[in-house]
């Protein structure tokens, strides 16, 4: 009879320690609950299978090229500067000699030819406006233009022989055609100057990136 007791006990309820770890069975009905002890979660992660993953290759990461330096690992400052070119042609002076006047600034007039005078228009270079005869004797009157000389002053260079030239403006030279007078073209470049250890990558010219696959472990769990 008491062992009858016993075994009835036992289908209502059953406790069992050993070993470091607990199985409680409780009877209600057909149904069972049971609480995992850690060495037993060791073993069953021990039977799941991993392998690495194909994104990162088991990296658990990406090496992407430094935005910041482009990959160098140095930051490279830059500044634009002007330089003037020396002209082929006029050798930086930004003036050409004028071909017309030889480089003088001034032509021989081609009025006098140089002279600085002409014939007198007003008595056509006899000196004479007029004869008279008074008493038998033959008077010449003096061309009053030219005071008898029968040349006059050249209107055109006023005498002097010559005139300015009309190529330079009487400056000798003309502005060179090729440089526009500047005496060379302007050029812009960029100078290049280092300014030390990209921050952003500390000069290894590559940033990592987390794989989101598997979220930085390089693993991913087997699909049975």
């Amino acid at each position: 009879m008491k062992t009858q007791n016993i075994m009835k006990s036992k289908k209502h309820l059953l406790c069992l320690a050993a070993l470091g770890f607990s199985i409680i069975f409780i009877s209600c009905g057909n149904k069972q609950s049971r609480s995992y002890s850690e060495d037993e979660i060791e073993v069953k992660e021990e039977t799941e299978q991993w392998e690495d993953c194909e994104h990162c290759r088991g990296a658990g990461y990406f090496r992407n090229r430094c935005s910041t330096c482009n990959g160098s690992g140095r930051m490279i400052g830059k500044v634009s500067k002007t330089r003037t070119r020396t002209c082929p042609a006029c050798y930086g002076t930004g003036v050409s000699p004028c071909e017309n006047c030889q480089n003088y600034g001034y032509v021989v007039c081609s009025v006098c030819s140089g002279h600085g005078s002409e014939r007198c228009q007003g008595c056509n270079g006899s000196g004479v406006s007029g004869v008279a005869v008074i008493g038998g004797d033959i008077i010449k009157a003096d061309c009053g233009l030219c005071k008898g000389s029968g040349y006059a002053t050249c209107f055109s260079c006023s005498g002097k022989g010559r005139i300015s030239c009309r190529e330079c403006y009487g400056q000798g030279h003309k502005r060179c055609s090729m440089c526009n007078g500047s005496g060379g073209p302007d050029e812009t470049y960029t100078e290049s100057f280092d300014q030390g250890e990209c921050p952003n990558c500390n000069g290894s010219g590559q940033t990592s990136t987390m794989c989101d696959y598997c979220d930085g472990e390089g693993k991913v769990k087997v699909e049975s």
